[in-house]
């Protein structure tokens, strides 16, 4: 019944809680602008680290929030300001220059070695067959990282970024300026664009699983999002809008028990493999959702359209000089030889080392990724013979590479955030916190653009992992001591 003041109690605290959930972007923003007038992080970390972390804290107070609401309103007004608030945060970060990482350098060099008809995985940039593209541009071959590492990156991201280095040159044509600025900022703007579109299937997603359309904000407000695609131009976000796109339609083409709604199969479910199919050749780790294509009946139906969408994708690579050659060595560099700050990884290896005094060079190195590898390929067994729903098996699988890959970078846990919208608020919260530290990451940066290496801190993997573990711990400790309780 309403009070005297004319409305009633549900209607007092949701209007409260819209009106708390709108004045929580302030924070973000701010904290946000503060990094984007500050220059460089190597020059101003302090105040890098303190805009993020009031970003952070806006960002946290948020999710708690939109948490404490029921999915019951469709058509729920904070939506709209949800998106909106996305969008002047990716608009922030486009305007500003960190200079976290200089990745985008060699998309750009790689999309033109694309447009020229050569084939990035051929040869590194700093190889005598690049003789002539070094001659051409040798302001970005001086920024390119890792010179004498072939491409990495697959095949749908060599052709967006030929296609955004196309652009960004005709547009210089036009309109004049510096080539220099604007490819990256061209960059930035086409990663920042796939970004704020991860909204749409991470929308539909809860809204298909019942949950408040609030938390939506886990996404679209985390300050870590626009920092590493519209400012940073990460590929990533291309990657996670295919996953969760794809991920939706298979959700759309079940039927309440869970099962197939029909022999041949919805069209949904094809259209959500071939996105798979996609998405696994801008980064691979949508590999994650395998397990379920995997699952019931249609199994060797969805694995041939999956390759099928694959060889169609990598096929028209072959006109290009050099084909498909050495496409994994670069690659395979990268995986079996870098290591950077990481999360568990170093207590696998760590535990190993005892194998370096019994044979040649650096066995536990070697042993401590097979480790790796045979922990995420039991994972997926046994969410396959679980029969774990799709959305699921993608969450546990990244979650399990994030903790035991040998290489953390902050824009990797990206791949993980939409997915705490749909896990239970204990279960999240370690994964939150380890997010809302992701800057710390980047504390050794001062220290290797002077020269002098990556030199990462004796304190910074305690202060982020420990509190990730006793998070951890305290979702988990009932589960883990059932069998142990009365």
């Amino acid at each position: 019944m309403p009070d005297n003041g004319g409305m009633a109690r549900p209607d007092r605290v949701r209007a409260l809680t819209e009106s708390l959930l709108r004045w929580l972007l302030l924070p973000i923003l701010l904290g946000l602008l503060l990094v984007a007038v500050s220059g460089s992080f190597a020059e101003h970390p302090a105040r890098h680290l303190s805009g993020l972390a009031m970003a952070g804290l806006g960002w946290l107070l948020a999710v708690a929030l939109a948490r404490s609401t029921g999915g019951e309103e469709a058509a729920n007004p904070a939506l709209g300001w949800i998106l909106l608030g996305s969008l002047a945060l990716h608009l922030v970060a486009w305007g500003g220059n960190a200079q976290l990482s200089d990745d985008v350098q060699r998309y750009i060099w790689e999309g033109h070695l694309v447009l020229e008809g050569e084939s990035p995985w051929a040869a590194a940039p700093d190889a005598p067959e690049r003789a002539a593209q070094r001659e051409a541009r040798p302001e970005l071959f001086r920024r390119v990282n890792h010179p004498s590492v072939s491409a990495a990156y697959p095949h749908l991201t060599q052709a967006a970024n030929a296609l955004v280095v196309a652009a960004a040159g005709a547009t210089t044509e036009v309109l004049g300026g510096n080539e220099q600025r604007r490819g990256p900022a061209a960059m930035g703007l086409f990663y920042g664009l796939w970004s704020l579109a991860i909204s749409w299937p991470l929308s539909r997603l809860l809204r298909r699983r019942g949950l408040s359309p609030r938390l939506l904000v886990v996404w679209a407000w985390c300050p870590l999002v626009p920092l590493e695609f519209a400012d940073s131009a990460h590929l990533d976000s291309l990657g996670i809008f295919l996953l969760l796109a794809a991920l939706d339609l298979f959700e759309g083409a079940r039927s309440t028990s869970g099962e197939p709604q029909d022999e041949s199969g919805p069209p949904g479910e094809s259209v959500g493999v071939l996105l798979l199919a996609a998405g696994i050749l801008v980064k691979f780790l949508p590999l994650c959702l395998l397990p379920a294509l995997l699952r019931g009946r249609r199994a060797g139906q969805r694995m041939a359209l999956l390759l099928l969408g694959l060889l169609a994708l990598a096929l028209p690579f072959l006109l290009l000089s050099g084909g498909l050659q050495g496409w994994t060595t670069g690659l395979g560099q990268y995986a079996l030889k870098w290591e950077s700050p990481n999360l568990l990884y170093r207590v696998v290896e760590g535990a190993l080392t005892p194998f370096n005094s019994l044979a040649p060079g650096t066995p536990a190195e070697a042993l401590g990724r097979i480790l790796a590898g045979l922990i995420l390929l039991a994972l997926a067994v046994g969410a396959w013979r679980l029969r774990v729903e799709p959305l699921e098996t993608g969450a546990a699988l990244l979650a399990g590479y994030l903790l035991l890959s040998p290489t953390l970078h902050p824009w990797y846990l990206t791949w993980i955030i939409p997915f705490l919208a749909f896990l239970p608020a204990a279960r999240a919260r370690p994964w939150l916190w380890l997010i809302f530290c992701a800057p710390l990451l980047y504390w050794p940066l001062t220290e290797y653009q002077a020269g002098r290496g990556w030199l990462e801190p004796s304190w910074l993997w305690p202060v982020i992992v420990l509190p990730f573990a006793g998070l951890w711990w305290a979702g988990r400790r009932r589960q883990l001591l059932a069998p142990l309780l009365p």
